[in-house]
């Protein structure tokens, strides 16, 4: 037991003490004539503390899984929830610092309330996978410790401004999903998620890659801030290679966030990979693809808004009308939420399209209510699923709701959300997206979206009437026992709480996310001191970047 609280209190400290480290650092020696300074090294330190803080948790989760006796295993989620917290304090000790001279990271307001959203869904995503875990014989150390590797990359892409470390990032997030998709190594399912995701997923990074080398051959750099002076330049025909650069770096997000064309990977790995993992890539990688895909596009939309509006207008699009299409004719109840969080990534790029700080911050609360309820739905999921991942089927949920009321309540709850019936978040998350868009004009789009909601409503209650209104099936020797365990049972419990409360009270979490889209509008607007290459590729650096335009795409409305 002493050993335990001295895990615990080792990692909380081991994450926690970064940010004020770096900060006491500050004040060092200035630096000699083209040297590097203590104090910009710790300017550096500072400014990814919520990343390198969440990797420092996950090594010391990793060793001590790696060394601890397997009968003390029990406390590793713990130890993890503790590095989490960790992490937290130090992303509100570095909060709101401010660079002198850095321009590849942000720890602004947006990349905190990212980071907020990260972490608590890898924490939820931990409490989840307990029981999870010791039912499937998982139960091993590097379990946790990938789950905080990811949510770390997923930080880093948030704060990224500069297509290198949004590419590092990026890697940092992936690996450890293609690892935890085969983590139920003993199941073929799960092997070939592995597969299939890392294949597609180096693919979708040579993308990335090329795309930052053409737009290094355009601008002379790889910063966000020279990107958006590209694009002004390339406004007015300056240069067509940075278009195609943009493109690719377009094509790798969305990959990652799965906008269609790009989305085939999805119900594959959705469905392959253990449940509770299956539940953490579908907020925490959608939230860092977004981050992305806001500081990007704020970033590029200052010169040719309108080629922007037409691209992100025609993916939105396709992704609402195909991931809610295909969604109707699944039986498997991971492949349905599979379609359906592609459909949702279209809705969210309704927020990224309008640009605007309602846009952003709409998206911002539509991630927060889909993070809540998409957990929860795969938590229920996870746990009548049955040892071995067995009973996916929609008819081996006919009367689940008669063995289990309280995991069909739950359910019920979170497939109402997400077909957004009030009072649920999810509701209001697409009323203030909706609303977005009608602002800047995007009428038909618009039209799209309640249209293809209307349609997402069939196959959510779908689950629901099938759980409670069908005559139940033989009971299976592989089904799930009475109810949930307490802790998944207490987990969920709050998630739906959470679920219906956000919908009541959604104004505090919108005042709060108004105040991260507002620096996450300014990305790319002013040209950092010092920065006099960029002066002397345009005069028009001098000036002020213009804001992005807000008309509609005439051509599609």
């Amino acid at each position: 037991m002493r050993s335990g609280k001295a895990a615990f209190f080792l990692t909380f400290a081991a994450a926690a003490v970064w940010a004020p480290a770096a900060r006491a650092a500050q004040a060092g020696p200035p630096a000699a004539e083209g040297g590097l300074s203590l104090q910009s090294l710790m300017e550096l330190l500072l400014l990814s503390a919520p990343a390198a803080a969440l990797c420092t948790a996950a090594t010391v989760v990793m060793l001590i899984g790696a060394f601890w006796p397997s009968s003390g295993r029990r406390v590793l989620p713990w130890i993890a929830l503790a590095g989490i917290a960790g992490t937290g304090w130090a992303t509100v000790a570095a909060a709101d610092s401010r660079s002198g001279s850095l321009t590849t990271l942000s720890l602004d307001p947006f990349t905190v309330a990212f980071a907020f959203l990260v972490l608590a869904a890898t924490a939820v995503a931990v409490l989840v996978s307990v029981n999870y875990v010791n039912r499937e014989e998982m139960a091993r150390g590097e379990y946790y410790s990938l789950m905080m590797f990811s949510a770390a990359g997923a930080l880093l892409m948030a704060a990224a401004e500069d297509l290198i470390l949004l590419f590092m990032g990026l890697e940092l997030l992936s690996i450890p999903l293609y690892v935890l998709a085969g983590f139920a190594r003993a199941r073929e399912q799960s092997r070939e998620a592995a597969l299939k995701y890392f294949l597609l997923g180096a693919f979708a990074s040579s993308f990335l890659v090329f795309g930052a080398a053409l737009v290094f051959a355009s601008v002379g750099g790889t910063g966000y801030h020279q990107m958006a002076l590209g694009s002004m330049l390339l406004g007015r025909g300056a240069d067509t290679l940075l278009a195609a650069g943009a493109a690719m770096v377009l094509i790798a997000l969305a990959f990652k966030v799965a906008l269609v064309p790009f989305h085939w990977w999805t119900p594959d790995v959705y469905q392959g990979a253990p449940t509770p993992v299956t539940a953490f890539m579908s907020i925490v990688a959608k939230a860092a693809g977004f981050a992305a895909l806001v500081r990007l596009v704020s970033a590029g939309a200052q010169g040719d808004s309108q080629s922007w509006n037409v691209l992100l207008w025609a993916l939105s699009a396709a992704t609402m009308i195909w991931g809610n299409l295909l969604a109707l004719a699944q039986q498997n109840v991971k492949r349905l939420l599979a379609y359906s969080s592609i459909a949702h990534a279209g809705y969210l790029l309704l927020g990224v399209l309008a640009g605007t700080v309602n846009g952003i911050s709409a998206l911002l609360f539509y991630l927060a209510a889909y993070g809540l309820t998409t957990l929860g739905a795969f938590g229920v999921a996870a746990f009548l699923a049955g040892r071995g991942d067995r009973l996916e089927m929609l008819p081996d949920y006919r009367g689940a709701a008669r063995r289990h009321p309280f995991a069909g309540a739950l359910l019920a709850v979170f497939m109402f959300s997400l077909a957004g019936i009030p009072p649920f978040a999810g509701f209001f998350a697409k009323l203030y997206l909706f609303l977005a868009a009608l602002e800047r004009g995007y009428v038909g789009l618009t039209v799209i979206a309640v249209l293809t909601s209307v349609l997402a409503v069939y196959y959510y209650l779908r689950v629901s009437v099938v759980m409670w209104m069908e005559e139940p099936r033989a009971e299976p020797a592989e089904a799930a026992g009475p109810e949930p365990a307490r802790l998944s049972a207490a987990t969920l419990a709050i998630l739906a709480a959470g679920v219906t409360l956000l919908g009541i009270f959604s104004s505090p979490v919108l005042r709060w996310s108004e105040r991260a889209s507002i620096a996450a509008e300014q990305t790319g607007r002013a040209v950092p001191a010092g920065s006099s290459e960029m002066r002397e590729a345009s005069p028009s650096a001098e000036r002020a970047a213009p804001v992005r335009g807000g008309d509609a795409v005439p051509s599609l409305e």
